[in-house]
């Protein structure tokens, strides 16, 4: 791991319960009020089925590269570090549980990333034989200054890398 990266991070630990038995669209609600139309987000849920498992307690690490960092480096730290994974319903639970951790980190918004991406094709409108191939995406909370300005969203992995994202894995 290149020790400038490394001199690079900022890492945050937070606790969250998971409901994991959660019905995806009281899970992408339970993020906040803001709009979701425009980021598929309610689309996805097949992909991220709920589990039986009920409630877990998780312990969390935030990745965040301030000058700029991607998907890509966060996921070799997490490798690194011996960190997996997580899925869109953990940082679901980090915005209902925290919504003013982008305060507590010295910002105004934030977006904490699930790190299990899923695969889609992006030009759905599209006849079979002219749609692109498929494209990674992930889901991600983004936390705003209140509750209408957070809400689930839905965006390809070349969208982030911005100063405000936090690549969420569990402990």
């Amino acid at each position: 791991m290149n020790k400038s990266v490394l001199s690079d991070v900022r890492l945050y630990i937070v606790r969250v319960v998971v409901h994991e038995d959660r019905e995806w669209l009281d899970a992408i609600n339970s993020v906040g009020s803001g709009k979701l139309d425009g980021y598929k987000v309610c689309e996805v849920g097949g992909k991220y089925p709920p589990h039986g498992g009920g409630t877990r307690s998780k312990d969390l690490v935030l990745v965040n590269f301030p000058n700029g960092g991607d998907w890509r480096e966060a996921c070799m730290l997490a490798i690194h570090r011996g960190w997996m994974a997580t899925l869109p319903r953990d940082v679901f639970a980090v915005a209902k549980q925290h919504p003013n951790l982008p305060f507590q980190l010295g910002l105004t918004k934030i977006a904490v990333v699930a790190t299990t991406k899923c695969l889609l094709e992006v030009d759905l409108e599209k006849p079979t034989w002219e749609r692109r191939d498929l494209q990674p995406f992930a889901c991600c909370a983004h936390l705003g200054s209140t509750e209408v300005d957070s809400s689930a969203r839905l965006l390809e992995l070349c969208n982030f890398g911005c100063p405000t994202d936090w690549y969420a894995f569990c402990r």
